[in-house]
């Protein structure tokens, strides 16, 4: 089908009374399906995604953006190899308790911000296998995904990211969190980043993981932040000075 620009597809006027989505044969997407089903937040069910053929797709922005009713998705057929952006893909999905991505190839990603924000019933997510060594932007990557207690972040590469403000914001349930594999030498913002996330009490570092002074780390449960290799001890405006040079859990 066409490319896409736009929320307001031709079956976006019947968007209150669709149920189910089913696709009964291939069909070959064009380089851009923005807001493929954005706002079609009584849909349950996806039937024979693996029919779309997402070979040619640059641009899956909003696609998936508002479903509130969704409750699984298999994404494991897509091919996303071609894609640059992904913003706000999955944001406002918050019947969704799982999601799959490990088949998906993000080497070519540059925009990533918003992609999972307010997936309020996401419990665990493994990302563990994302390339995201192209990625310029994360902003409020993950924020308000509020029961979110397991986020696996352990390969990702941060080297070209300049924006993570609020990435973390607004997430109640996080208490680990492994950053080790973060370089943030490049990021000019990180405000709000940890912002009312109150319940992280473990951060791994890494030897490039600096903080910004507009980061702001919140306080842990005991008051201070212990390098568990060295026992050495730490407020939350003190690991903001972090240099790279304690590497490890704290």
């Amino acid at each position: 089908f066409p490319d896409r620009t736009s929320d307001s597809g031709p079956w976006h006027r019947y968007r209150d009374s669709i149920k189910k989505i089913s696709f009964e044969g291939r069909v070959v997407a064009g380089t851009r399906i923005y807001g493929l089903f954005s706002g079609l937040s009584n849909v349950v069910e996806i039937e024979n995604l693996n029919y779309l053929d997402t070979t040619n797709v640059q641009i899956m922005s909003n696609m998936f953006y508002d479903m509130s009713s969704l409750k699984t998705v298999d994404l494991t057929g897509f091919n996303t190899s071609n894609v640059r952006n992904m913003r706000t893909m999955f944001f406002g999905a918050t019947s969704l308790t799982s999601l799959d991505l490990s088949s998906f190839d993000t080497s070519n990603v540059t925009s990533m911000e918003y992609m999972f924000r307010g997936m309020t019933n996401l419990v665990d997510l493994n990302l563990s296998s994302f390339d995201t060594s192209k990625v310029i932007d994360m902003e409020d990557m993950f924020a308000s995904s509020t029961s979110l207690t397991n986020l696996d972040l352990t390969n990702f590469d941060t080297s070209n990211v300049t924006k993570m403000n609020q990435m973390f914001a607004n997430m109640p349930s996080l208490t680990n969190l492994d950053l080790s594999s973060f370089n943030t030498k490049k990021v000019t913002t990180m405000k709000s980043i940890f912002y009312n996330t109150k319940s992280l009490n473990h951060l791994t570092l890494g030897k490039e993981t600096v903080w910004l002074a507009d980061g702001e780390l919140p306080e842990p449960i005991n008051g201070k932040w212990v390098h568990v290799d060295s026992d050495a001890t730490f407020s939350s405006i003190q690991l903001m000075q972090y240099d790279g040079s304690l590497d490890g859990l704290y």
